[in-house]
C-alpha cells in the first residue's frame, strides 16, 4: 500500500535527480538515473512514516528536509547514491540547497535566495489536481518527464504555462 508521502517523495526524486550533473566522466546512464530517483523515493517514504501530518503540513517540516550544502549532504542522498551505483555523488550534485517536502508542497531555497520556492503544489480544487512550478528540462532523462506529467482531470502538466524551470544541473 503506498504510503501518504508517495506524491510528494516521487516529485521531490525527480527533482534532485535533475540537479544530477553529467559534466562529470563517465557520464551517468539513464538506468543509473532511475534507480537514484526511485531508491531516493522509497529512502524519503521510508524516513517521513510517522512523520507525515496532512491536518497540519509545517508540523515535522524540518525533519522532512532534504539538505545539500558544501560539506553536509543529507544521508537519504547518499543512501540513494549507493543504491543505485553513482559514483563521486558530491561531484555530481553540486546544488547548494534545502528542499522541504510537506503535505501538499515542495519548497527549495538556494543559498542566495531570501525566500523559497516552491516547485510543486497540490491543487485545492479537484481531487487529483496539482501544479508544477518546475519540470524536467530538454536534456533530462525520459523517464522523468513521465512522472512529472500526470492525467488526472484536473490537474497541471509541466508544460502548463505557469511553470518555472527552475535551474538544473543536468
Amino acid at each position: 500500500m503506498p504510503s501518504e508521502a508517495t506524491r510528494e517523495c516521487e516529485i521531490a526524486s525527480c527533482w534532485w535527480t535533475c540537479q544530477m550533473s553529467q559534466t562529470i566522466a563517465p557520464p551517468l546512464t539513464e538506468d543509473q538515473l532511475q534507480k537514484f530517483q526511485s531508491a531516493l523515493q522509497t529512502v524519503l517514504e521510508q524516513r517521513y512514516e510517522n512523520h507525515w501530518y496532512t491536518i497540519d503540513p509545517e508540523r515535522g517540516s524540518a525533519f522532512r528536509s532534504v539538505l545539500n550544502e558544501g560539506r553536509s549532504m543529507d544521508q537519504s542522498l547518499i543512501m540513494a547514491a549507493r543504491m543505485a551505483n553513482i559514483p563521486n555523488l558530491k561531484g555530481r550534485l553540486t546544488v547548494q540547497c534545502i528542499l522541504w517536502v510537506d503535505p501538499g508542497s515542495i519548497k527549495v531555497a538556494y543559498p542566495h535566495s531570501k525566500f523559497p520556492s516552491t516547485i510543486w503544489q497540490r491543487g485545492e480544487g479537484a481531487i487529483g489536481s496539482e501544479q508544477f512550478y518546475w519540470r524536467p528540462q530538454s536534456t533530462s532523462p525520459n523517464f522523468l518527464k513521465n512522472k512529472t506529467t500526470t492525467s488526472k482531470e484536473g490537474s497541471s502538466s509541466p508544460s502548463n504555462s505557469n511553470v518555472l524551470a527552475i535551474e538544473t544541473a543536468v
